[in-house]
């Protein structure tokens, strides 16, 4: 889905919470099937977009070893099931959830066996890769293992929609992750949207000179991101990491905050998309220490100013959002089923995805 004003603020937001020493917290429990009552062996449990996941046994139990206090989705799912989802606000203790699922025999009975075959089906694959995998995708670096399931039955037209896919398995070998995907979620028109739950598993490098590549390839894939732009909102660092000079007001508690743009900044990438004089109308509001809510009308403007894009001009995207975007401090986005992106950064998928344990300053 490829300074000429000064700033007016100097202070830069430090999360405690982010940096304090985190204990060893445990989450565990059964999974059964809802309709029989028998445990199911090979549910894959997951907390979403990161590297923490595990199996369920043949008993049906499960663990997760965690030091995520954040507020996250615990994703159970398995084919053949239908995905459940368990919401955990700043995990403290150790918890114990069993999940029933429920089967899903429609899934079951969905599954492709003549897609190659399909040529109406094989032009939707390959649009839908372009978007999912990423316009600048390179065929030989990141492949979807499984790809052969998903299902464009009900698909009419150039823009489409598709909704409840199975679970994609993908090599991304330009980054050095196994991911799962599971796809809610997917729009292709004038802007691109997907929203799933994800689960990274780390490639063990061939060498030392892989391992490099991997690490070049993760910081480029950062740079310039909606989360690398989102984190410098939340940090006041939007001029020194290429996004320009904006100007937010500070109470004195840090808690709400309020953001003004000006117009006469050629850096200046917030300009909202409106005649009219504008006010404060985007907003910053902390929710428990956990994440952030962020909402502004009509649409968002964003330049990326470090890098140009294929005409040689600053990188420029446009987001739209139907309700406030919940962002983590480290400018992840929470609720990405909220927002459209339009432009450069609607361009980048799958491809260039990192999980939520990316840190920049520790990947040097």
């Amino acid at each position: 889905m490829k300074v000429s004003m000064k700033l007016f603020f100097s202070c830069i937001i430090f999360f405690s919470f982010a940096n304090e020493a985190l204990s060893q917290f445990l989450v565990s429990g059964k999974v059964t099937d809802a309709e029989t009552g028998q445990p199911i062996l090979g549910v894959h449990v997951f907390i979403s977009q990161s590297q923490i996941g595990s199996y369920s046994l043949v008993d049906g139990h499960y663990e997760l070893n965690t030091q995520e206090r954040r507020t996250f989705s615990l994703v159970f799912s398995h084919i053949g099931y239908f995905t459940q989802v368990f919401e955990i606000a700043n995990l403290n203790a150790n918890q114990t959830i069993d999940i029933e699922l429920k089967p899903d025999v429609k899934q079951l009975s969905e599954i492709r066996v003549d897609g190659k075959e399909d040529k109406k089906w094989g032009r939707y694959l390959k649009r839908f890769k372009n978007t999912f995998l990423g316009a600048n995708h390179d065929k030989e670096q990141i492949m979807i293992k499984n790809d052969f399931l998903a299902d464009f039955s009900y698909l009419k037209g150039r823009d489409y929609r598709v909704d409840n896919q199975p679970i994609f398995k993908i090599d991304n070998h330009f980054l050095g992750y196994e991911v799962e995907f599971q796809l809610l979620q997917f729009q292709e028109s004038k802007g691109s949207a997907y929203f799933g739950y994800s689960n990274f598993i780390e490639m063990e490098a061939a060498n030392t000179g892989e391992a490099e590549q991997w690490r070049l390839n993760r910081r480029d894939a950062y740079n310039g991101s909606l989360t690398h732009f989102f984190r410098s909102v939340l940090e006041n660092t939007l001029g020194p990491n290429g996004f320009g000079a904006t100007y937010i007001t500070e109470p004195k508690d840090h808690k709400d905050r309020k953001m003004d743009f000006f117009e006469n900044d050629v850096r200046d990438p917030l300009r909202i998309k409106d005649t009219q004089v504008q006010k404060s109308n985007i907003s910053i509001i902390s929710m428990s220490d956990q994440y952030y809510e962020i909402a502004f009308d009509q649409r968002l403007e964003i330049v990326y100013f470090d890098e140009l894009d294929g005409f040689g001009e600053p990188q420029k995207s446009e987001i739209k959002i139907t309700a406030p975007l919940q962002v983590y401090p480290n400018g992840i986005i929470k609720n990405p089923e909220v927002m459209v992106v339009f432009g450069f950064l609607a361009d980048r998928g799958i491809y260039e995805l990192l999980p939520f344990e990316y840190n920049p300053e520790t990947d040097k």
